[in-house]
């Protein structure tokens, strides 16, 4: 009787243990059937995050569109004049695009790849707010054969603010 009863209280005690460790642990997904996530994901390969290269060639001004904002990783503009200058599309098209939700963003790099006296300078759009610490001095230019990293974040239904991160050719 006593090891009978011995018997009885380890299996409850394993049974418990292994659903204690059963739970803590992260279920494995399978597909997931939308875009959305709501789990803990693990890459443990990497990950690899991109999208197109768009080039550009424009003389004195062009305005970026808002699919090629949303569907580039790069765009490599090479300016044609002394000072080429861009608008960007009104937060409006760009919400209605690629950042559905407030506090969703997108990441850019801008190549200027003209000559090094060609520059580049932003102008905002309506809903837009551009924010550029530069090592130049915070005056909305590109200056020629550097790079930009350039963030587009939605921060109401109707604004988006654009942060630009000048880097230097050294």
């Amino acid at each position: 009787m006593k090891n009978t009863i011995i018997a009885i209280v380890t299996a409850i005690v394993a049974v418990m243990g292994s659903v204690l460790y059963i739970n803590n642990q992260q279920p494995p997904l399978g597909a997931n059937p939308g875009p959305e996530y709501y789990s803990l994901q693990s890459f443990l390969g990497g990950m690899v995050q991109g999208g197109e290269l768009t080039t550009l060639t424009s003389s004195a001004t062009t305005t970026f569109t808002a699919k090629q904002l949303c569907d580039s990783s790069v765009i490599k503009w090479n300016t044609t004049n002394v000072v080429g200058s861009t608008t960007f599309p009104t937060a409006a098209t760009i919400i209605n695009t690629c950042l559905s939700k407030n506090g969703a963003f997108k990441d850019i790099v801008l190549w200027n790849s003209g000559l090094a006296t060609q520059t580049i300078a932003f102008t905002a759009n309506t809903g837009n707010t551009i924010y550029i610490p530069e090592a130049t001095g915070a005056d909305k230019v590109i200056e020629g054969l550097n790079y930009a990293r350039i963030r587009f974040v939605r921060t109401s239904g109707t604004t988006v603010v654009i942060f630009i991160d000048e880097e230097l050719v050294q």
